[in-house]
């Protein structure tokens, strides 16, 4: 789909459900495309952590004001490596088509 114009994206925005999401929900479909353990693999000993950084990304539908994900914790708890998991999914998931990203 190519948009040239903010008239084609409001247009389409108005059919195609990808078009609103904010960064949290479109985090929180690639976690539901992907699913967490395959996202987070390799990363042992944090199950709770996960499950509330999944949770964090899952409640885009709640008011988005002034959250922020914060990662606390010693040298080598794993904090780099989540958020590079993260991160190279999503790369991954905007390869696709439940995961292209359009900008205006």
């Amino acid at each position: 789909m190519e948009l040239r114009t903010i008239r084609q994206y409001v247009s389409a925005a108005r059919t195609d459900p990808r078009l609103r999401r904010t960064a949290h929900h479109y985090i929180a479909d690639m976690l539901d495309d992907y699913t967490p353990e395959t996202v987070f693999a390799g990363i042992h000993g944090i199950v709770k952590p996960i499950g509330d950084i999944v949770g964090f990304f899952r409640a885009h539908s709640l008011v988005m004001e002034r959250r922020l994900l914060l990662l606390v914790g010693p040298q080598g708890s794993g904090k780099s490596t989540t958020v590079d998991k993260i991160k190279r999914h999503i790369e991954r998931y905007s390869e696709t088509d439940a995961g292209l990203a359009f900008s205006v």
